[in-house]
């Protein structure tokens, strides 16, 4: 929110707590009083506001027993803790007013904590659970259409499918959040929903897209910075010019007055001068802010177009060392392959060579084995074949070392 307009809302809910208060009794008043202020603060990013006037308008709303202001304070507590990453702060708050809500049954908030929910369980990784509650909102909200909470949902939607790695249905739903944030003529949705394509095209490597969109959301932010300065300086000017005729009534009123009342009159008119320029300082300084803002995302700019360039051509020499490790790589596997080739070779030779090895002192032994079977045979020949039959086996361990051995070279 403008400065200018913040401090405008500001002053006038202040007075409207002020006024409330005279009725001490009357806390539903002083809950949505509270709630107003709460919401002008998290509007402008002072959240630690915020929360203690959504506080305060707990606490007013069940004096009140009025469960619809009190679903509403939990809600908004459940919001501003969304934005300093307390989410188990956020879900207690949220959990609280859905339980209300089945005795209020009121389909908007509930419509309005499912959202908040999907994007509670966004942040903490939970993209299934995260999905489940922001559908759920979106079909409750196909009864109230809120177009604010309907870009919500798609804004958080396309979130959940960019951080899963599912660009293209990332790029559905930014893209209807765009369409929405459009037809709603809700800028910082439709800034938002540019930035998730921005993102979405980065991931995919679609550098031009990404940069296009990055384009379209700077020049969108700037005309937003652009009219709501422009509206603070109206409100600024506004409020000057209605100073300045109270101050004109007051000087023809006094005209006739004492020669001190013309004193007085000049000391105001020099501290409206201060005043004056007081306001084209702060209007300087928007001004070169907003110019040092623009410069810095052209630089920006400068420096992301570079490092595609330089990307690109390392990914070009990255390519060139690939071709010639692909080359390398053929030659070995096809030295390796006549490497293989000469050493089967070898292998079916010994192979040969040590089969007529074996065979002379299995067949031996086969014989003897035979010879002992026979009942024919006294105990001189059976201790004389078991003497040649002990050196059989002992040729043949010789001959299975050896095979062993040169195997193992």
């Amino acid at each position: 929110m403008n400065i200018g307009l913040h401090s405008t809302a500001l002053e006038k809910a202040y007075i409207a707590l002020e006024h409330s208060l005279t009725r001490p009794d009357n806390y539903a008043d002083h809950s949505d009083c509270y709630n107003l202020i709460g919401m002008i603060y998290n509007n402008n990013n002072n959240y630690k506001e915020a929360v203690k006037y959504y506080y305060k308008s707990l606490e007013t709303g069940k004096r009140a027993e009025d469960y619809i202001k009190v679903c509403r304070a939990h809600n908004n507590l459940a919001n501003s803790f969304i934005q300093t990453t307390q989410y188990d702060s956020a879900t207690f708050h949220l959990n609280k007013s859905l339980d209300l809500n089945e005795i209020t049954q009121n389909e908007s908030m509930k419509a309005f904590n499912y959202s908040n929910l999907g994007e509670v369980n966004l942040y903490l990784g939970n993209y299934d659970k995260a999905i489940v509650y922001i559908n759920f909102s979106i079909d409750i909200n196909k009864e109230i259409n809120n177009p604010r909470l309907r870009s919500n949902n798609y804004k958080v939607l396309s979130n959940i499918y960019l951080k899963s790695g599912q660009t293209d249905k990332a790029i559905f739903w930014a893209k209807k959040n765009i369409e929405n944030a459009k037809s709603a003529n809700s800028f910082k949705e439709e800034v938002e929903g540019l930035l998730l394509l921005h993102e979405a095209f980065k991931i995919k490597k679609d550098y031009k897209n990404a940069l296009k969109y990055l384009d379209i959301a700077d020049s969108l932010r700037f005309n937003i910075n652009k009219s709501e300065l422009d509206a603070g300086i109206e409100v600024l000017q506004k409020d000057f010019e209605l100073k300045e005729k109270k101050n004109e009534i007051l000087l023809l009123e006094k005209e006739n007055e004492l020669k001190n009342r013309k004193l007085s009159y000049s000391q105001k008119k020099v501290r409206m001068q201060w005043y004056i320029i007081l306001m084209a300082l702060i209007i300087l300084i928007l001004i070169g802010y907003l110019f040092y803002v623009a410069r810095n995302r052209y630089k920006t700019k400068v420096k992301y177009i570079a490092e595609l360039k330089k990307k690109n051509k390392l990914i070009q020499k990255q390519s060139k060392e690939l071709n010639s490790l692909n080359q390398n790589l053929e030659k070995r596997v096809a030295e390796r392959t006549r490497e293989l080739e000469a050493k089967n070779e070898q292998l079916q030779e010994y192979a040969f060579i040590n089969s007529h090895k074996l065979r002379s002192p299995v067949a031996t032994i086969l014989g003897l084995i035979h010879l002992l079977n026979k009942d024919m045979i006294n105990a001189f020949e059976e201790k004389e074949y078991n003497c040649r039959l002990k050196n059989a086996l002992d040729e043949l361990d010789e001959v299975i070392r050896e095979i062993t051995t040169t195997l193992e070279k």
